[in-house]
């Protein structure tokens, strides 16, 4: 009955936030756009190794293509719509956590653990929200390899094996090659963590000092290196970006504005979007060193080693994102779900008396905190657009005008274009050819208007801009702009 409960809870609460999500977002322009560019030419033009934006070959995504074939297909299904583009990253959550109720099983013996970790996972701010589960970006994918990965080698470090097998070894092989496939180098930074699990097991010789490892190994960077040689044979120069925009930007950070201390991620841990469950960690973690011989205390431990090892490691690079410590707080939600278990049999155990009252007790709190952390999930869900990035205002001010305004054939997306930014025009890119192929409307991208035009403005300079150059008519306005038709040119 438990199992039940949690699974209906996971399944209901995911499929509001989607739905609560998909009705109010547009895309994001950093990067959701730009990958949804890249997908939607992919599907259309069917080359699946080169990215295009603009109709050109695109460098500016140098990442490997695993997600962006998943939108492309998921386009094939949905069409182009957001949740086409987010679709792989809703797939990756019920990966997550079908992933971690695996272990559960296999590990703890109690698939109710990996199911509360779920339920920890989706009233988590700090993975539901822009850039990790909620939108079509790369880290929600990754997160699931680096879960999978992280999981499946304590599994092979805990588990009573006198050999590892080659299905060992080739899945531990798999879940790294498709982490890479999904973001690159961003996977082999969860190599550390799972150093200390195989020693702490003493499996490390047994697993890594064996000929089957070394294959992998080879085998890793084989594949790697193939695909670096065919993109840069159909693509000349990708590997030189790739080598400014990734390998060096572990050891020299390219972009000033992503610099931070280095207790960065530290502090995003226990001062915004995790703090209740990062003292709950704490609290909870110390009660149960008080407690001997409490059920799977030792492994809630080496689990907790993981996202903080994790951590420290990609604290050292300077260049610093509240996405890239997403892989920690899967496992951090496995660890609080397990102390959460640990104590709830412990207290049963030592009122058996009134196991009843005490479960009853037990679950009222935690279904209180749940439903709190759900009710803030679901808050931060629906004001998402009200911080909306200014960058993608004209497409919330062309669907606010789609119900208020008697539907025109042909609008124009008023905005300066700087052809050395033009990955800011990303969203507005993606609506234009998606409203394009689906035959809805003409939008057109421009920078001049003409007498009798109908275009939404809502750059402060567009608007200025506008002012001086036109006398014009305002159609509509709302929060995000303006929907105007120009009567005549001032000059």
């Amino acid at each position: 009955m438990v199992n039940s409960l949690f699974a209906i809870s996971i399944l209901a609460l995911l499929s509001w936030i989607v739905y609560l999500y998909n009705t109010n977002a547009v895309l994001n322009v950093w990067d959701e756009a730009l990958y949804a560019n890249n997908a939607l030419e992919m599907k259309q033009n069917g080359n699946l190794i080169t990215y295009y934006s603009y109709g050109h070959i695109d460098h500016h995504n140098s990442k490997p293509p695993l997600v962006i074939w998943l939108q492309a297909l998921s386009f094939f299904v949905f069409g182009f719509t957001e949740f086409a583009v987010r679709f792989p990253s809703y797939l990756a959550i019920v990966g997550i956590i079908l992933t971690i109720t695996w272990f559960s099983k296999k590990v703890l013996s109690n698939t109710s653990i990996g199911l509360l970790a779920g339920l920890f996972i989706l009233t988590s701010k700090t993975l539901m929200r822009r850039h990790v589960f909620l939108t079509g970006d790369l880290d929600a994918v990754l997160v699931f390899f680096t879960t999978a990965f992280m999981l499946y080698s304590f599994y092979l470090a805990q588990a009573n094996f006198s050999r590892y097998t080659s299905k060992h070894y080739w899945t531990f092989f798999t879940l790294l090659l498709l982490g890479w496939l999904t973001k690159s180098t961003a996977i082999f930074l969860v190599l550390p963590t799972i150093l200390f699990p195989f020693l702490y097991f003493r499996k490390f010789k047994l697993f890594f000092l064996k000929k089957s490892f070394l294959w992998v190994v080879l085998s890793l960077l084989l594949s790697i290196s193939s695909y670096y040689f065919i993109r840069e044979y159909l693509s000349p120069g990708y590997f030189k970006f790739v080598w400014n925009s990734e390998i060096l930007r572990l050891v020299k950070n390219p972009q000033s504005w992503l610099e931070y201390e280095r207790l960065h991620y530290y502090n995003e841990l226990k001062d915004t979007h995790f703090t209740e469950y990062f003292y709950g960690i704490l609290i909870l973690g110390l009660t149960t060193i008080f407690i001997p011989k409490l059920r799977w205390k030792s492994t809630a431990y080496i689990l907790f080693s993981m996202p903080l090892i994790y951590l420290i490691t990609i604290s050292i690079p300077d260049s610093k994102m509240f996405w890239y410590a997403a892989p920690a707080f899967p496992i951090l939600c496995l660890v609080l779900a397990i102390f959460c278990g640990s104590l709830f049999y412990f207290f049963i155990s030592l009122f058996k008396s009134s196991n009843l009252l005490i479960s009853s007790i037990l679950f009222i709190i935690l279904a209180v905190v749940l439903i709190y952390q759900s009710f803030k999930i679901i808050d931060f869900t629906i004001a998402d657009k009200d911080n909306a990035y200014t960058l993608e205002y004209e497409i919330y001010a062309l669907k606010q005008f789609e119900k208020t305004t008697p539907a025109k054939n042909s609008y124009i997306l008023y905005r300066n274009i700087d052809t050395n930014l033009l990955h800011h025009l990303d969203v507005l890119e993606f609506y234009r050819r998606a409203y394009q192929i689906k035959g809805k409307m003409n939008l057109q991208i421009a920078s001049t208007l003409r007498k009798n035009d109908v275009a939404i403005v809502s750059q402060q300079d567009c608007l200025d801009s506008l002012q001086s150059k036109y006398t014009y008519q305002v159609l509509d306005s709302c929060h995000y702009g303006k929907l105007i038709k120009v009567l005549a040119n001032k000059d």
